[in-house]
């Protein structure tokens, strides 16, 4: 949420006013919430997390509650350098006793979006490598030696190879 201007009102008016606040999109991003235009395959980039996704961002996705949680701020960069934010992951149904009880089990879900961060590819390399690099329990489930996986994120020039790098470590 962005703030341009508040006015301080007199308490006398708040009962025709109503309570609450109301929220208008931003007319000057020239980007609709929940829009995204990103090229598959895109690389997923969360706390402690990264995935690679051929799919489009189209509704619903399914996420456990653990992973709802490690996504929001999450950003989505395809091939061309194209960057989104993920502002909110909303449940599309109501939380069940059962899924509260196991944080694993899967939920359908629609993620809110909005333009991201101008990250350049020696941006998102380092995110992908401290990832690697830090206690994260991706590096407990590569799909080869951790050594190698730097290796690869390392010698990926265009931001679709660092994508297929990534795809082809995890």
């Amino acid at each position: 949420m962005v703030v341009d201007e508040i006015d301080e009102i007199d308490p006398s008016e708040l009962s025709s006013i109503g309570q609450g606040f109301v929220v208008f999109p931003d007319e000057a991003a020239g980007t609709e919430q929940g829009a995204a235009n990103l090229q598959t395959p895109f690389l997923l980039i969360g706390h402690g997390g990264f995935s690679v996704h051929t799919d489009a961002l189209a509704e619903p996705w399914m996420m456990t509650r653990t992973a709802m949680d490690s996504f929001r701020n999450a950003v989505c960069y395809d091939g061309s350098g194209t960057t989104c934010t993920i502002i909110d992951v909303i449940p599309l149904r109501d939380m069940r006793l059962l899924d509260r009880m196991l944080p694993w089990r899967q939920i359908p879900v629609r993620l809110v979006l909005q333009p991201g961060p101008d990250l350049s590819l020696a941006a998102v390399r380092v995110r992908l490598l401290s990832i690697l690099q830090g206690d994260s329990e991706i590096a407990d489930f590569l799909k080869i030696p951790k050594g190698e996986a730097i290796t690869r994120l390392n010698q990926a020039r265009t931001p679709g190879e660092l994508i297929a790098a990534a795809e082809t470590i995890t």
